[in-house]
């Protein structure tokens, strides 16, 4: 289950530069307590003119998406364990509207473990509600309720079902994060801006991750390379090729049917 939720949390935040302004959180939408990330009580870090202009590039830009396709490759390496796993991919994803929450889809056809590639057919599937996971390898397949039916969240929000610090206001991503621009090297000077957050003392989010690091390319003002490191020893980096917006992405796009014969389970909040 951990593997599951790092990997969307780092999915999302890339989605989640395109979050719409238009879905708020009215109630507790999570299959367990949600609860606003505690924000530190000191002062907020000054932060350079390049930062600021970055963060301001990256909030703007999300309210000019309606739909994103990628292709993505996503590394898991688990330093206790010395085991790295790659996965080859997609990503797509709808932005809220003002009557619908976003949603997403990350697909799998093949991983890399031990120098061996193999195929394989894994899809995760959000649809504003359900969180589906489809397993071709266990033919298997199960939904779990993420938000109540009739409540409107935003899923991406800090304190929602998966809590991303990226795609916020600049307000807010500075509430949780000290922010620094690192020296591009110089294959990326001119191409893309590489930031650094570490989570500010005292906060929740600080419990969870020790640093996050992404690359935004400075044509599209995209992130297309993520690098997580959390508190259990595991090193997430996601990459993201091939980028297309506003490409009119349907709803059906986003969701894999279960085949009849698979074994089909579905959890609701409070099970």
């Amino acid at each position: 289950m951990r593997t599951m939720t790092t990997l969307l949390a780092v999915a999302c935040l890339w989605t989640a530069t395109a979050r719409s302004d238009g879905v708020t959180t009215t109630s507790a939408p999570a299959t367990q307590p949600v609860t606003q990330p505690t924000p530190t009580t000191a002062s907020q870090p000054a932060i350079s003119k390049d930062v600021e202009r970055i963060l301001e590039k990256l909030e703007k830009q999300r309210e000019q998406i309606k739909d994103m396709e990628a292709n993505i490759t996503y590394e898991n390496l688990q330093l206790i364990a010395e085991d790295k796993q790659t996965q080859l991919g997609q990503i797509r994803y709808i932005a809220a509207t003002e009557k619908t929450t976003p949603k997403f889809m990350v697909y799998f056809h093949t991983l890399i473990h031990d120098d061996v590639k193999r195929k394989r057919q894994l899809w995760y599937c959000f649809d504003g509600r359900m969180l589906r996971e489809v397993n071709e390898q266990t033919r298997h397949a199960i939904d779990r309720e993420v938000v109540r039916p009739g409540e409107r969240i935003d899923p991406f929000a800090l304190g929602g079902p998966f809590p991303v610090p990226f795609g916020q206001k600049k307000s807010e991503m500075l509430e949780f994060f000290q922010i620094t621009r690192v020296e591009p090297t110089k294959d990326e000077q001119g191409k893309t801006d590489h930031l650094l957050l570490i989570p500010l003392p005292n906060t929740d989010l600080a419990k969870e991750y020790k640093q996050i690091e992404y690359w935004v390319d400075r044509k599209s003002d995209i992130p297309i390379r993520i690098v997580s490191e959390d508190r259990h020893k595991n090193i997430i980096t996601a990459v993201f090729s091939d980028i297309r917006i506003n490409i009119g992405l349907n709803e059906k796009e986003l969701l894999k049917d279960v085949p009849a014969s698979y074994t089909h389970e579905v959890q609701y909040i409070g099970d």
